[in-house]
């Protein structure tokens, strides 16, 4: 699930024109912890000339999952973003988002690919009110 949801970002960042990483993806343990990936992930982002960096967080709830061992979209909880400068580290954005209604349609990988998609055109969106 984690994967298919980074590939709709990915792919729509992409095809915005965006030269965009997936790294470092880490399962978030405490808030210290947290606070260190992030500064490392900044300090890497700076020596890889990157602008931005926009951290994404899948909070699951495997117990609303229909099929938990699934891909599938109500396994998801709630999506959380904050987007630094790379430059200074400073905060430019944040937000999250949840995947609404779910019904036997979208609760699938096209299910799944379609919310990555919808929060990177928020994320976007985000990104370009705080130029």
């Amino acid at each position: 699930t984690s994967l298919l949801f980074e590939q709709a970002m990915a792919d729509f960042f992409f095809e915005s024109g965006h030269i965009v990483s997936n790294t470092p993806v880490y399962i978030r343990t405490d808030d210290v912890a947290d606070k260190a990936e992030i500064k490392r992930a900044l300090i890497e982002s700076l020596l890889g000339s990157m602008e931005l960096l926009v951290r994404v967080q899948i909070i699951y709830n495997p117990e609303k999952a229909k099929n938990p061992k699934a891909m599938v979209l109500d396994g998801i909880s709630e999506i959380k973003w904050t987007a630094y400068s790379v430059k200074n580290g400073k905060l430019l954005s944040s937000g999250s988002d949840k995947p609404g209604y779910i019904d036997e349609k979208n609760n699938n990988e096209n299910g799944i690919y379609n919310f990555g998609s919808s929060v990177a055109s928020k994320i976007s969106s985000g990104l370009r009110n705080t130029k």
